[in-house]
Formats: C-alpha cells, sequence, structure tokens
C-alpha cells in the first residue's frame, strides 16, 4: 500500500532490497532453491508449470518493452513467459477472470478511491472481491477450496488474509493505521500475491498567478471550485 494511507509506518519497509536497488540473480537463485520447483536445487525451476507462462499484458507502449524485459529476468530462474499483449480492457477483463487460467499479468495498476488503506485491502486480497462476478482480488487470495474447483482448478490450500482484513475495518485513528500496515507486511512477506512494480508520483506544474490550487483525494484530479487565479 501507499506509505501515506498508513500514517508511513512503512517508510522504511523494504523486504527486497538489493545493493543500490540494483537486480540480485543469485539471491533470486536462493530463493528459487527453496521452492518445490526446484526439485534438484539448482536454483532454476525444473517443474513443466514454469514453461509457457501463460501471461497477460497491455499492447499499449510502454508495456510490451516492460514485458520483455520481466521476460529476460526470469529466463534465468527458468521460467518461460507465453505474452499475450491485449487491448487494455481486454487485458483487465481477462486478469479480473480467474475462468480464463491465466498464470501472470504484469501490467495491473491500481489506486485509491478514498485516502485510506480499505481502498487497498479489501477490494484487492478478500474473498468477495474474487472475479468472475466480482473485482479485483486476482490472485485469488483467500479462495476456499470450493471456489477454486468451481473456478477450474485443483482444491489446493490458498494464503488468506480475510481474518486481518476483518479485524482492520472497525478500526479506527493510530489502531487502524497499525493494523493496515500489518496487513501490508504480512501480504509482502508471506503471501506475495502481486509485485510491486512501481509508484507514480505526479507532477503538477502551474503558473505563479495561480494563487490557491488544491488535489481532490477521491477524483485523483485538481478539483476546480478550488482553484483561483490572480487577474495581475
Amino acid at each position: 500500500m501507499v506509505d501515506s494511507l498508513q500514517n508511513n509506518l512503512l517508510v522504511d519497509f523494504d523486504p527486497y532490497s538489493t545493493e543500490n536497488g540494483a537486480s540480485d540473480l543469485e539471491a533470486a537463485k536462493a530463493e528459487m532453491q527453496q521452492s518445490t520447483y526446484d526439485s534438484d536445487s539448482d536454483g532454476v525451476c525444473d517443474d513443466p508449470v514454469c514453461q509457457e507462462v501463460l501471461t497477460f499484458s497491455d499492447a499499449a507502449a510502454p508495456y510490451p518493452k516492460q514485458l520483455a524485459l520481466v521476460a529476460q529476468s526470469l529466463e534465468p530462474l527458468g521460467i518461460k513467459l507465453d505474452p499475450k499483449a491485449l487491448e487494455r480492457t481486454t487485458m483487465y477483463a481477462k486478469c479480473e477472470d480467474p475462468n480464463t487460467g491465466w498464470q501472470l499479468c504484469t501490467a495491473t495498476s491500481w489506486g485509491k478511491d478514498y485516502a485510506d488503506g480499505y481502498t487497498f485491502g479489501p477490494p484487492l486480497f478478500s474473498q468477495s472481491a474474487i472475479g468472475p462476478e466480482s473485482c479485483c482480488n486476482d490472485p485469488m487470495v483467500g479462495a476456499t477450496e470450493a471456489m477454486l474447483v468451481d473456478r477450474g482448478y485443483d482444491p489446493v490450500q490458498v494464503p488468506s488474509a480475510e481474518q486481518q482484513i476483518r479485524r482492520c475495518v472497525p478500526l479506527t485513528a493510530d489502531e487502524r493505521f497499525q493494523c493496515w500496515a500489518d496487513l501490508d507486511r504480512y501480504l509482502m512477506e508471506e503471501v506475495v500475491p502481486w509485485v510491486p512494480y512501481l509508484f507514480d508520483n505526479n507532477v503538477v506544474i502551474f503558473s505563479s498567478r495561480v494563487t490557491n490550487w488544491s488535489f481532490d483525494q477521491f477524483a485523483g484530479l485538481a478539483p476546480l471550485d478550488q482553484l483561483a487565479v490572480s487577474g495581475s
């Protein structure tokens, strides 16, 4: 989640940190060695599921170049993608529908509707947000075995954030900030349903004649009724 929505409690939290933020293939291989997908513990996936990984991405720029970089980074780990670049609305429709059998969606994004951790927790990681009828728990965090079978998957145990989310919702003030921060840490360290690629910062440049400017947290734009311009 965005740090400011958690009162900056996790502003220094970086569970995947590397020196100077550089890629670290050996660290990635060390993680793969601990996986059941690496039977000989050489840091390379040797399970068939790592071949032809069905991947949906946005066909518009710059996402094809982004997808190429992701594919290039995964190959040394034995993971080979089967990329499908799609028109944006088609891509989102497929990524939000678990019945399409996708394994990776590389261009999905999320923004808050309200400046609170609630706009990241329940909509993205609760059972009620699992498609195809709902949005937007695309990786199906917390799916029951029955839900998986209904969507064409094997009945396996899936990590859940249901209890943590329910605990956070009724809290207020500092307790609420801390609860969402704890959920964020749990998702990043234990569940890892998404790999955060980047956070966008919008830079707004305006004339010195603008004497009042504000930002509408809901719309994500400047509210026209709060703008003022001098006549000089």
